[in-house]
């Protein structure tokens, strides 16, 4: 699939969000402004509430469209098709970028027919600011104008939490060229056991150190519609938590936060997030292990 596609695909998610927080937006100002009822302070810390949900929602679609920004196209070539049923959900795929690509001029006509109603819905009673409105005006005035000053100072409150989050993530460590993960998985079969795997450096192809957009595109574009793939990942973990084998030859699990590490190799496939920061040490002993 070509890589402009993946990256105009993922990047229109964001602006979809974005979009519809805008148009959610709009129409609630046009709504306050019909509102005939009396200010109370409850109704108006209610309305001001749905802006803030607004504003989320043009954050993260512009937070999304950001990061996507970053793929690159090198960290996206990789599980070259090797069966009929991977050609066919490769096919697939690429009609889901298309229909993402299509489905966004459809959602702005479909926002606007919806806003032209809220419009329309209206029988000539008079738009009047009032103090609903103004609080409106003022709450997306406030916050366009302290947008870079309020994320500079939420910043170290989300960098503990997303520390906090990231210390639950798999972790690993290099050993005598192998590497060893603790997937932290939960395992009904043997409740008391840490879910380890050894991985040996001579086993891998290829280690690449991805963010979440690319993982994402990966799994959309790439992963996701390999049957064969997805049904031997599904079969080896069954195996591994039964204890029936050392370990999985396909994993994949990936979150939003921590780095997210790619290890191929011809019978290993390993996509997952890890809490690791720093991986100089494991890119300096697979290029030693492989003589590169």
């Amino acid at each position: 699939m070509p890589f402009n596609l993946q990256k105009m695909a993922e990047k229109t998610n964001g602006l979809a969000i974005s979009t519809f927080g805008v148009f959610l937006w709009l129409t609630l100002l046009y709504l306050s402004m019909i509102d005939g009822e009396a200010c109370t302070v409850s109704k108006i810390i209610t309305w001001l509430l749905a802006g803030l949900l607004t504003i989320g929602l043009i954050e993260t679609g512009i937070f999304w469209m950001n990061k996507s920004r970053t793929i690159q196209a090198d960290n996206l070539n990789t599980l070259p098709e090797k069966n009929t049923l991977s050609s066919m959900a490769g096919a697939t795929a690429l009609s889901r970028a298309y229909f993402n690509l299509i489905s966004y001029p459809v959602l702005v006509i479909f926002l606007s027919g919806i806003f032209y109603l809220v419009i329309t819905s209206n029988t000539g009673q008079p738009l009047v600011f009032c103090a609903l409105s103004y609080s409106y005006l003022i709450l997306m005035a406030f916050y366009i104008f302290i947008r870079k000053r309020l994320v500079l100072a939420m910043h170290p409150w989300l960098q503990k939490a997303i520390d906090f989050i990231n210390s639950q993530l798999p972790s690993y460590q290099i050993q005598d060229n192998q590497i060893h993960l603790d997937l932290k998985i939960k395992n009904i079969h043997r409740p008391n056991s840490q879910s380890l795997v050894s991985i040996d450096l001579a086993e891998l192809d290829e280690i690449k150190i991805l963010n979440y957009p690319e993982a994402r595109a990966l799994l959309n574009y790439k992963i996701g519609p390999d049957l064969i793939l997805a049904s031997e990942s599904v079969k080896d973990l069954y195996k591994y938590l039964k204890n029936e084998i050392p370990k999985p030859r396909y994993y994949s699990k990936v979150s939003s936060t921590g780095s997210i590490l790619l290890l191929k190799g011809p019978e290993i496939f390993y996509l997952l997030s890890v809490a690791n920061q720093d991986h100089q040490d494991l890119l300096g002993a697979f290029k030693q292990a492989k003589n590169l």
